[in-house]
């Protein structure tokens, strides 16, 4: 009795921590999402509108970071304060100059 009790618990510790660890790892990803929000203060961005990703608008190889709102994009930037603000921008086509 002795040894199948030592594996048995062993057995269960290890299946409890999996299991322990799988609860904290679904309560992490519901961390990340927002709630649906039927009554922001007027004059405040719905969180649930927005959308921020890296992309390479100008094709310097390094990333600016967007912020969409309502399908409209703009340019999330910091000054020289660090303090963060948007800014709207416009990609033109280039031009082929025929010579």
């Amino acid at each position: 009795m002795g040894r199948d009790f030592t594996y048995g618990a062993v057995y269960g510790a290890f299946i409890g921590g999996i299991v322990m660890f799988c609860f904290a790892s679904i309560e992490r990803q519901f961390e990340n999402i927002i709630p649906f929000t039927e009554n922001v203060q007027e004059g405040y961005v719905n969180p649930s509108r927005l959308e921020i990703k890296l992309e390479d608008k100008n094709n310097d190889k390094k990333y600016e970071t967007l912020l969409n709102y309502n399908g409209v994009s703009y340019l999330l930037k910091v000054d020289e304060n660090s303090r963060p603000f948007v800014s709207s921008y416009e990609i033109k086509p280039a031009e082929m100059i025929l010579k």
